[in-house]
């Protein structure tokens, strides 16, 4: 489907939910924007995750691809409603100036 979905306007949401509607019994789905690569191992161990922990979606850590010391993500929790559960402390964690 590409970057930008199957139409003018369309947007990953809209691409994801074009392919879901098109997938018929797959235990896992794997969403991605086309410029990631993953690790040898990423599939593989978020699945892992997925079935020790029970989890209904997994993600995995995201690198920068020019500067792999600076992490652009790490994921988020959200509870039973939806809503995004704090991961960190305040003032636990903090970006170091280069």
């Amino acid at each position: 489907m590409g970057r930008g979905g199957h139409g003018s306007g369309s947007g990953f949401g809209e691409a994801a939910n074009v392919a879901l509607g098109r997938l018929d019994g797959a235990a896992y789905h794997l969403f991605l924007h086309d410029d990631l690569v993953l690790d040898g191992t990423a599939v593989r161990r978020m699945v892992e995750c997925a079935l020790e922990s029970n989890a209904g979606v997994v993600g995995p850590k995201v690198l920068d691809g020019s500067d792999p010391r600076h992490l652009e993500d790490m994921g988020s929790w959200v509870d039973r409603y939806g809503a995004a559960v704090p991961r960190f402390e305040p003032g636990e964690a903090f970006v170091q100036a280069p």
